[in-house]
Order: structure tokens, then C-alpha cells, then sequence
């Protein structure tokens, strides 16, 4: 595992590990997977270094873009190319239905010789006790319908929305929805409904009122033409999950929570963490990222995947200012210090500014107060909280003017590489904004990294 700054090529290093491995292994074992931390990385990999493998003739693809996921077929024929992109999950997801489902066989039994991992931190320390469930539906689970929707009722009362915080708030509830069982629930199923009528109800109480649309989770169509839907939001990339659904009614009772279709809850049936994935690629496994971690963190990564460590020093020296933190001590003075901080770099410097922030609400907000500011030059503004974002995608191939303005979630604060035109590189570089405290070191490096890239000057600054 190599700890490679950001903005010093891991794309490109990646790609040609993979380029040599296949050659030199082309009778044997020359397959080669590359696990990115989101499915839109993997996309964007691929457009931005096809070329390289073309001109060895590596076939290349990736298993996790619309297409793939709406198509078994499509998926299943990406896994004839020598090199395939893709986030985790999905590689996890093909693993099992392979290995379970005998009429599926989506990976062709392709074993690949060697793994490469991008960003290997976010896959192995932050997510490394993530578990990928494959469940599946019984027709049964449809008549739970009536309770949960009397859970739901139930959890909205206003004696009980009085009484939410007390500790022994389920255990009353429970009394309440327990004689109502033998109504609600056929004979098939009254033992299961008891034993987990507790943590239905705990479900029930998170989100009434911990889970907030637009952090956690958002309604969305993703548009699949599936209709609107409850949709998980990975925070720590910005990439909506939209084959993942919550457990233990969660899900559902979201889906009360906003008036949407009700589907019947799932069993789960078979599954697979992330280290169980990358312990079966000992001694194949390759892992990049621009923050590796302390030494204590490196030693646990040594003692559980066996690997070694270097560290590649910059190819040139970095210029990074970094600005004076502002700490606001409300919401509202939050967004007035947000506003004033991104007018004067955009405007009043004439640089562009990213903004990268904790939720898609966080976003929203931001970008309607500057929408509306009044500035001595004007400046554009530009939102990116969606990996279905199109325009986007397009426009962050092209370069960075002085005056632009991007609000986003870390959908662009990792692995994201914006490109400042010459002009914005003679007035400063790239100027980003961190709207919310990192929950570790290697987050901030990544959001902060966005800029001065490459011996590019730019700057970076906290308002939280």
C-alpha cells in the first residue's frame, strides 16, 4: 500500500500497474480488478485514461454504470475484459450472486490475479466492518403492512411524541401494538412480528425523528424511471446507494414517513464484509491513496492483509495556503460567514471557490443564499450532490474559470480532480471551503486536496 499525494497521478499509476500485470501474466491470471470508492470514480477513471489502455490493447471496462446495473447481461459480459473498474460493492455483489445463484454466474468465475485499491484508507480502516447482505423477498412479508403502518400511527401519537425521550418509551409502546398482532398479522407469521415487534419500533422512533431527508438518506427517482424512493446517501463519498436498502423496518418505515410505495421487508440470506473480500487477495493485493494514516493504522493494516508500505514524496513542492478557521455559533451565522468567505475569494479576488459540505441539505442551503447575493462582480454558481448529475460530469472536464462557484457535498471532495484555467492559476488557484468538521485527518486531507495540485497554488479554509 502507497501513500500517493493527491493531484500526483494515482489514476495514472493505477492504470499502469494494471496495464503491466496483465501482460506480464497473459497466459495466466492476468485479469486485474480496480476498486474506486464510488461507482461515479470508476466511470470518470475510465473516460480519463481509456486511451492508455488502448494503445496496449488491455481491454478495459467497468461493472457498475447504469446500464450494468439495470442489464444481468451487459454485467456479466463486462467481466470478459483483462481490466475491470468498479466501486466495492458491486464486485462484492457479483461475488455472491456467482457463488449462490446458480442461474446468475455474473463474474464468468473470472478470478483476478491481482486487486488494486484506490483510495485504500476509505476501503479498509473507515469502511473495513462493512457488511454487503444479499436478502431476498417473501411474498408473506406483505401482510405486515397493517402493523407497521399502526407502529407508525402509533409512534406519531401525541401522548407518545411527548414521552420520546424516555427510556422506557418501546417497552410502551410495545404493550400498546402487542394485542393488535392476532388482528393484524396472519397465523404464518404472529411469532415472527413478536419477536421483532421491539426493534420495529425502534426503527420507528429513528425515523420519526433522528433520520432528516437530505443527510442520511434522500427521496429520489435516480433516474431509472423506478419512481421516487428512499435512497442512502454514502456521506463519506456523496454517492447515493441505491442498491442498498436499511434493515430492521427502517426502510420501510421511511417509506410511511414520505408517503411513498410500501415494500415488504426482506431476510437476509447471504453476505460478505469488506475484509472478507480483500483477505481472500492476500499477497494480489494493491492499495493507492493520498492519506495512508498514522503508524498505528498502518500496523493494523500490515497484521490483517499482510502488506508492505512506502510512501512516494511529492514530484514537485506544493503551494497551500491555508486561511484562518471561522467557527460561526449558529446555523444562521453560519450560512452569513459561508456567504461573505466565498464572495470575497470569488468576486472580490476573482478566484473560484469549491465547497464542500456535509449533507445535501447543508448544499442546498449555501447555494440559494449565494444565488441571490449581490456581489461587486458577478459569480456563477453551480451545485453537485447528485452522481446522476450529467451536466456536471461534463463540466468538470473543462477548465475552472475565476469567478465560478461549486457547492458540493464530498461527492466532489474525493478523488475529484478540477482542473483551474491559467488565469485562475495567476490569481490564486482553486480556493476551498470545508462547511463541516472532518471525522478524521484523512477526510480533511482529502476535501483539502482538491486544490494546489501538482504544483498548482491554491488555498483551503474552515467555516463550521
Amino acid at each position: 500500500m502507497g501513500q500517493i499525494s493527491t493531484g500526483e497521478g494515482k489514476t495514472l499509476i493505477s492504470a499502469l500497474v494494471a496495464i503491466y500485470h496483465t501482460l506480464r501474466y497473459w497466459n495466466k491470471d492476468r485479469h486485474v480488478n480496480i476498486i474506486t470508492s464510488s461507482s461515479v470514480l470508476a466511470e470518470a477513471n475510465i473516460a480519463e485514461i481509456g486511451w492508455l489502455f488502448q494503445a496496449f490493447d488491455v481491454s478495459v471496462s467497468n461493472n457498475c454504470d447504469q446500464k450494468c446495473s439495470n442489464d444481468d447481461d451487459i454485467r456479466r459480459n463486462r467481466y470478459n475484459n483483462d481490466v475491470i473498474y468498479g466501486d466495492l460493492g458491486s464486485f462484492m455483489r457479483d461475488i455472491l450472486l456467482t457463488r449462490f445463484f446458480e442461474d446468475k454466474d455474473m463474474t464468468r468465475n473470472r478470478n483476478p490475479g491481482a486487486i488494486i485499491v484506490d483510495e485504500v484508507d476509505s476501503m479498509t480502516l473507515d469502511k473495513g466492518e462493512n457488511i454487503l447482505y444479499m436478502s431476498h423477498n417473501i411474498p408473506e412479508m406483505y401482510d405486515l403492512m397493517r402493523l407497521f403502518v399502526q407502529i407508525w400511527t402509533m409512534v406519531n401519537a401525541p401522548d407518545v411524541v411527548r414521552l420520546a425521550e424516555s427510556s422506557d418509551i418501546v417497552d410502551e409502546v410495545r404493550q400498546l401494538i402487542e394485542p393488535m398482532i392476532p388482528t393484524c398479522v396472519p397465523n404464518c407469521l404472529k411469532q415472527f412480528a413478536e419477536r421483532h415487534l421491539s426493534t420495529w419500533i425502534k426503527s420507528a422512533f429513528r425515523a420519526c425523528y433522528l433520520l432528516k431527508p437530505n443527510d442520511a438518506y434522500k427521496v429520489d427517482d435516480c433516474c431509472d424511471g423506478q419512481g421516487r424512493r428512499i435512497v442512502i446517501m454514502d456521506k463519506e463519498t456523496g454517492v447515493e446507494q441505491v442498491q442498498t436498502e436499511w434493515s430492521d423496518g427502517l426502510q420501510q418505515f421511511l417509506q410511511l414517513k414520505h408517503g411513498l410505495k410500501w415494500t415488504p421487508i426482506s431476510l437476509k440470506a447471504i453476505f460478505m464484509s469488506n475484509i472478507g473480500y480483500f483477505s481472500e487477495f492476500e499477497g494480489r493485493m494493491y492499495g493507492l491513496t493520498g492519506t495512508l494514516g498514522s503508524a498505528a493504522e498502518c500496523d493494523l493494516l500490515g497484521q490483517v492483509f499482510g502488506v508492505d508500505f512506502f510512501r512516494l514524496p511529492r514530484f514537485r513542492p506544493r503551494f497551500c495556503l491555508q486561511h484562518e478557521p471561522i467557527i460561526a455559533h449558529d446555523r444562521q451565522n453560519w450560512l452569513d460567514q459561508m456567504q461573505q468567505a466565498v464572495v470575497s475569494v470569488a468576486s472580490n479576488h476573482k478566484r473560484a471557490v469549491l465547497v464542500v459540505c456535509e449533507n445535501i441539505e447543508s448544499a442546498n442551503s449555501i447555494y440559494d443564499r449565494l444565488k441571490t447575493a449581490k456581489t461587486v462582480t458577478p459569480i456563477q454558481v453551480v451545485k453537485y450532490v447528485s452522481s446522476f448529475d450529467e451536466a456536471f460530469k461534463e463540466n468538470q472536464h473543462k477548465e475552472i474559470l475565476p469567478g465560478q462557484v461549486i457547492i458540493a457535498t464530498n461527492l466532489a471532495g474525493r478523488g475529484t480532480d478540477l482542473k483551474p484555467s491559467k488565469v485562475l492559476l495567476n490569481n490564486g488557484g482553486l480556493h476551498v471551503i470545508i462547511g463541516f468538521l472532518p471525522p478524521n485527518s484523512r477526510v480533511e486531507a482529502q476535501a483539502e486536496g482538491r486544490t494546489a495540485r501538482s504544483g498548482q497554488p491554491g488555498s483551503y479554509q474552515f467555516v463550521i
